[in-house]
């Protein structure tokens, strides 16, 4: 049919068609992105809400993150208090020491009649044995013995109670190393 019309009304004819298709396929386009549109507007809701949710919850945990960072701080400081509370719990006991003295003495030629012991603020500082040795050579050895031990500094006997030659009452005066003493 299109063939009994003027070439001029044909063009217009064509031109006309074109622009329905056209017009139909948009609006078929159209339709298609606002049917998708709804049927992803429930989703777009839904994510929206979580996302709020999240803010919200990000918010909460950014304070409470400084809460946390507090906590940090108070479990270091903890930490270190309980190292310190280690280091003085391996402190020497004045019966420790008196062990260690008694354990230098090896043999029955040393006799230990009395132990003083002098405190300071920082613990015990020197200790002071009286005793009698049956030879010089044995209150020698008993000397180097206790300046062997690590717990001890100095062990200092007098001259004067070297002076007799068997039965020799001494007073010995023994410095404690640098450790820390209850």
């Amino acid at each position: 049919m299109i063939n009994l019309l003027p070439p001029q009304a044909r063009k217009a004819v064509t031109r006309e068609y074109w622009l329905r298709v056209v017009t139909v396929w948009a609006l078929l386009l159209a339709v298609g992105c606002i049917a998708c549109g709804l049927l992803l507007m429930p989703s777009y809701v839904l994510l929206q809400a979580h996302l709020a949710a999240v803010t919200t919850e990000a918010g909460a945990l950014e304070n409470a993150g400084g809460d946390a960072f507090e906590a940090e701080a108070r479990i270091k400081e903890a930490n270190l208090l309980a190292e310190e509370l280690a280091d003085n719990s391996a402190t020497v006991t004045l019966s420790g020491i008196i062990m260690s003295i008694d354990q230098a003495r090896k043999s029955a030629s040393i006799t230990l009649n009395a132990y003083a012991v002098e405190r300071t603020t920082e613990g015990l500082e020197t200790v002071h044995v009286q005793g009698v040795a049956r030879t010089r050579e044995a209150l020698l050895a008993f000397q180097e013995a206790l300046e062997a031990e690590p717990l001890f500094e100095t062990a200092t006997v007098p001259i004067a109670n070297l002076v007799r030659g068997t039965n020799l009452p001494f007073a010995m005066t023994i410095t404690l190393a640098d450790t820390t003493h209850e």
